[in-house]
C-alpha cells in the first residue's frame, strides 16, 4: 500500500513540551493542544490555524499554581470540548470546558480527596461528549502496607455540567 504525508507546518516549538498534543477539527477548522511550562507552572496551549495558514496560541487556562496536564480534545458540531487533569494544593483533579461560538465555558472541576484523578480522554459521539479517566486512591491494608488502587471513572458532559457515570453493579 503506498501513503502520503501532506506538508508538515510547524505550530509550536520549545525545550520545555513535556507531553503528548492533542488535536482535532471543528467546522474545518484545526485546533491542537498541549501542556508546556511557563515559568514554573505547566500550562495548557491551545494552536488554532487562522484563514491565512498562520497559527494563533493562546494559554486558555493559565492559572499561576496549577500545572495543568494530559489534554484531550473532542470535536463537537459546534466547537469543541478540552478536558485535562490539573494539579494543586496537592490533589490532582480532572477539569472540562466547552469552546463554542469564539467563547470558552466555564470550567467544570471535579475531584475526590485523597484520590488522583489523572489522565482525561474526551470522544465525541451523536449523544454527546463523553469522559474517561483512571483514579488512583491509596489503600492499606491490615498489615499497615500502604499502596494504590487504580480504578476507571467516566463521565457525560452535556450543557456544560459534567455527570459521573457510576458503575451501580460494581460500586
Amino acid at each position: 500500500s503506498k501513503s502520503s504525508v501532506r506538508s508538515s507546518r510547524l505550530v509550536h516549538s520549545s525545550p520545555e513540551l513535556g507531553l503528548p498534543p492533542t488535536a482535532c477539527t471543528s467546522n474545518g477548522s484545526k485546533f491542537v493542544t498541549w501542556a508546556g511550562r511557563n515559568n514554573s507552572t505547566l500550562t495548557l496551549h491551545l494552536a488554532r490555524e487562522k484563514d491565512n495558514g498562520c497559527w494563533a496560541i493562546e494559554t486558555p487556562f493559565a492559572n499561576p499554581g496549577v500545572d495543568c496536564f494530559r489534554p484531550s480534545i473532542a470535536a463537537t458540531d459546534d466547537g469543541f470540548v478540552l478536558a485535562w487533569d490539573e494539579y494543586c494544593d496537592g490533589s490532582y483533579r480532572i477539569a472540562v470546558a466547552k469552546f463554542q461560538n469564539g467563547a470558552w465555558s466555564k470550567v467544570e472541576r471535579v475531584g475526590a480527596d485523597n484520590e488522583r484523578w489523572l489522565a482525561p480522554q474526551a470522544v465525541a459521539g451523536s449523544k454527546g461528549v463523553y469522559l474517561t479517566w483512571t483514579v488512583l486512591k491509596s489503600v492499606r491494608d491490615k498489615l499497615g502496607i500502604v499502596d494504590n488502587a487504580a480504578y476507571a471513572m467516566m463521565a457525560s458532559y452535556k450543557n456544560e455540567e459534567l455527570e459521573i457515570l457510576y458503575d451501580e453493579n460494581n460500586t
